[in-house]
């Protein structure tokens, strides 16, 4: 089956399923916030940090 954007097909169903498809993707991915900042990482990894802060540590860390 060829692809709705190709022009080949002209199968308004197709292109009408994979637009369906597509909004409940982006619908479902909307809630999800995403970032890759350094500062967002240590807010959700905060054990992250400690490693961070501690690992060259003569006592702590793993030197």
């Amino acid at each position: 089956m060829p692809h709705p954007d190709t022009g080949v097909s002209s199968d308004a169903e197709t292109f009408r399923r994979l637009h369906t498809a597509y909004r409940i993707v982006m619908a479902y991915a909307a809630g999800y916030k995403i970032s890759f900042s350094e500062a967002e990482f240590y807010e959700q990894n905060p054990e992250e940090r400690l490693r961070k802060q501690f690992l060259d540590d003569p006592v702590w860390g793993e030197k």
